[in-house]
Order: structure tokens, then C-alpha cells, then sequence
């Protein structure tokens, strides 16, 4: 299980979720987390620990609530939690947005880099702010950042 909610335990930020961002973001970005994110209906038994987003537009939540076996729930505060619930919710005015929120706040503390498996032309000009990944080829001349 993750060390960083325990099951049964439900949070809710309703007015704002910048909070449960910051706690959040700051496992992942550490390397803390081991939580994977897949559609609620969807988890696998693969022993990980897996996050999913449950939200007022998804078709029938209630049946997706009840079936889930995600470690780590995000839900709209509007939808009802089944009393046999087990596992760790989160719950936000809007489980989409809260998700686009968080991904974003992921990527914003990811600090830049360059992996030594990327092909990177002597003549290219990459940025300060820029993350180049595994495998990736930059050609003579180019700009990026």
C-alpha cells in the first residue's frame, strides 16, 4: 500500500484543491509514490497501486464505484459514496479538472534534464527549461526552449 493515504479515509476539498496538489504532487514528483493511473473499471491485479478519477459526467459512477478496486479515488463532491467503499478518496468539485490540475502541477515541478540515451546534434541549441528523453534524435541546427 502506499505510504501516502491509508484506505478508508475520505478527504475533501471542496472549495480548491491546491492543497491535496502540493501533498500529492510532492509524492510523485519524489519518487515516493508508486500509484499508477488507469479508468476506474480498468485496474489490474499487478500488485501496484493504482489512482482513478471518477467524475459526474462518467456513465453510470455508482456502478463504477462499487466495481473499482483503485487504491486512490478522485470523485465529485456531488456524486454519493457507497458505504462499502474501501479505499482512499479524494473528493473535488471537479474530478476531471482536479486531474488536468494535477498532471499539470507534475509536470511545472519537473525539474529539466537531458538522458544520456538522447542523440543531440553538436549544433543544436536546447534550452535551459527543456527535458530531452530517452531515445530522442535532435538534428544539426535546431532550437528548442
Amino acid at each position: 500500500m502506499n505510504r501516502l493515504m491509508s484506505r478508508d479515509k475520505i478527504f475533501e476539498f471542496v472549495d480548491g484543491s491546491p492543497e491535496v496538489h502540493e501533498v500529492l504532487g510532492k509524492e510523485f514528483v519524489a519518487g515516493a509514490s508508486e500509484f499508477k493511473v488507469c479508468p476506474a473499471d480498468k485496474v489490474p491485479k499487478d500488485g501496484f497501486s493504482y489512482m482513478a478519477f471518477i467524475g459526474h459526467t462518467a456513465k453510470l459512477p455508482l456502478d463504477l464505484l462499487a466495481r473499482t478496486t483503485a487504491d486512490l479515488l478522485v470523485v465529485d463532491v456531488g456524486i454519493d459514496l457507497p458505504s462499502s467503499l474501501s479505499c482512499c478518496v479524494i473528493r473535488v468539485r471537479n474530478a476531471r479538472l482536479f486531474f488536468c490540475e494535477l498532471l499539470s502541477f507534475l509536470i511545472s515541478a519537473r525539474k529539466p534534464s537531458i538522458s544520456p540515451l538522447a542523440s543531440i546534434h553538436p549544433s543544436a541549441i536546447i534550452g535551459d527549461d527543456c527535458s530531452i528523453c530517452d531515445f530522442v534524435s535532435i538534428a544539426e541546427d535546431v532550437v528548442i526552449g
